[in-house]
């Protein structure tokens, strides 16, 4: 309701916004880094580009459909940001991934994988570069040959957080699932995510 002049943002691009601040929010405390440093952090995602390549890849396409897309603020604009405007930022940078882009990178990545090459992508220093993984899946329709254990992921590292849809049967909603070396960093975390 408080957009205008048809600008977009998600549910999950707040949400990932929250959990973005909420990660450095916990990280600069550890690492003593102030809250209105210039120091750089970076989101690192994936996102879906099924109908954002040139032909669209289609419903019949089977395979994964992703590329990655970061974003870098200082800390003391992320932290002074409202969520809105992280968002916004995050949808715009996910916007600006050109078909043509797709294609470049889908192209080179082949090309180093056909040489034998690992392709990783580059972390600072400070672990101040984040990912921010949304499942956003309506995971409770999967029809399974038999049913699941449980419902796990596995990237539990404190640079990490992933967003799932929470059961119906438990209100609905989002849970996000991070982790950190203590009860105290989590607290930070998820006052933070709460706001």
């Amino acid at each position: 309701e408080q957009l205008s002049n048809g600008l977009y943002c998600s549910t999950d691009d707040i949400l990932t916004a929250r959990t973005w601040q909420a990660l450095t929010t916990m990280r600069v405390g550890q690492l003593g880094i102030a809250a209105d440093s210039a120091q750089t952090t970076t989101l690192s995602r994936a996102f879906n580009v099924r109908t954002r390549t040139a032909p669209p890849l289609g419903p019949c396409y089977f395979g994964n459909a992703t590329t990655g897309v970061r974003t870098s603020m200082s800390v003391k604009d992320l932290l002074r940001s409202t969520p809105a405007a992280i968002a916004l930022k995050l949808r715009a940078d996910i916007d600006n991934t050109t078909p043509e882009m797709i294609a470049v990178r889908a192209t080179w990545l082949t090309e180093q994988y056909a040489k034998g090459n690992a392709v990783t992508p580059i972390y600072d220093d400070k672990a101040m570069t984040f990912i921010v993984s949304s499942w956003n899946f309506s995971w409770e329709q999967v029809e399974f040959d038999s049913v699941p254990i449980s419902f796990d992921h596995g990237c539990i590292v404190p640079i990490v957080a992933v967003i799932v849809p929470r059961k119906v049967q438990e209100g609905g909603g989002m849970q996000v699932y991070a982790s950190g070396p203590n009860e105290e960093d989590m607290a930070i975390f998820a006052e933070r995510v709460l706001g």
